[in-house]
């Protein structure tokens, strides 16, 4: 368990990189980027799913849109890692983060987000903003699983990898570590913005979710415990719940009511109250943690932060 300090190995690698990229460039630079490539595809994004669809319209079900929408979900995420992978190289690092017990970093992050948006599901659904549903999925369920992991998993695997492995190092040794922290999770929710987030409590969730993510990062020392626990809040909501669905369908079928206030309205449950209070939660707890586990009196005069 690392302190979020200039001690922790999510940024001694920055500090010995033999390039380091001035921070403010590195800010302004993924604003430019994302933007730049969430835009495009966002204009010519239903277009290219029509003509792919077309393409593929002789799979059965509805795997010709699923391909499609996949294509299109690689083609936007794709540019995220390559820039991650390019820029991080350049400096002399790598974007995995310390080594060594990785797949329990990568089984606590998967627990974590899918207990967490568990959580908020029974949040709302205590509030009546969730019923079960009837509709049944359009693929066999193991094919679903499969299509449904890849597409989740590679998207939060690249958004992990800019915004963890790459630009929260990089601001974290330059400005501060809880600066660093706190602009990359801004910087993530304007990302999702850009990409259609709608209501302001979306916006507040999807910031506190870049903290969770961060702080996972930080806390752990690697990239698996974020990316996993991304991977796991995603993956539950679509293919697990089927509250925000796919093509593919879920595994059991979810629907949200009722108040906006705890359905989320358009935002679904990025923009619902009950993923406020259980990201509040798990926020609160990453930030505290160490401090608790060492107990009074614990720590180094050099390790001010928690």
């Amino acid at each position: 368990m690392h302190g979020v300090n200039f001690e922790n190995p999510w940024l001694l690698g920055v500090d010995r990189a033999k390039r380091r990229v001035p921070a403010w460039a590195a800010a302004m630079g993924s604003v430019v980027f994302a933007a730049g490539v969430l835009l495009s595809f966002k204009a010519i994004g239903g277009p290219l799913v029509g003509a792919l669809s077309d393409a593929v319209k002789g799979l059965p079900g509805g795997w010709g849109v699923a391909v499609a929408q996949g294509i299109l979900q690689l083609l936007v995420f794709a540019p995220f890692l390559l820039v991650t992978v390019v820029g991080v190289r350049l400096e002399g690092r790598w974007i995995g983060g310390e080594s060594g017990r990785g797949v329990q970093r990568g089984l606590a992050g998967l627990l974590l987000g899918m207990f967490g948006f568990g959580a908020s599901v029974a949040i709302a659904w205590a509030a009546g903003a969730i019923e079960p549903g009837a509709d049944a999925a359009l693929a066999p369920i193991a094919l679903s699983l499969l299509f449904g992991v890849a597409i989740v998993g590679f998207q939060a695997f690249a958004e992990e990898a800019f915004f963890r492995a790459w630009l929260q190092p990089l601001l974290s040794i330059q400005w501060g570590p809880w600066i660093g922290l706190v602009g990359t999770s801004l910087l993530f929710a304007g990302l999702h913005i850009i990409a259609g987030a709608n209501s302001v409590l979306a916006v507040v969730n999807l910031f506190l979710g870049g903290m969770m993510f961060g702080l996972l990062a930080m806390r752990s020392g690697g990239l698996a415990a974020p990316a996993a626990a991304h991977f796991a809040w995603n993956w539950t909501e679509t293919g697990g719940m089927g509250l925000d669905p796919t093509p593919t369908g879920g595994l059991i079928s979810l629907h949200l009511h009722g108040p906006t206030f705890w359905s989320g309205g358009a935002d679904t449950m990025n923009g619902s109250l009950a993923t406020t209070i259980v990201l509040i939660v798990i926020v609160a707890g990453l930030t505290l943690i160490r401090a608790i586990l060492s107990g009074p009196g614990a720590g180094r005069r050099s390790d001010p932060a928690p």
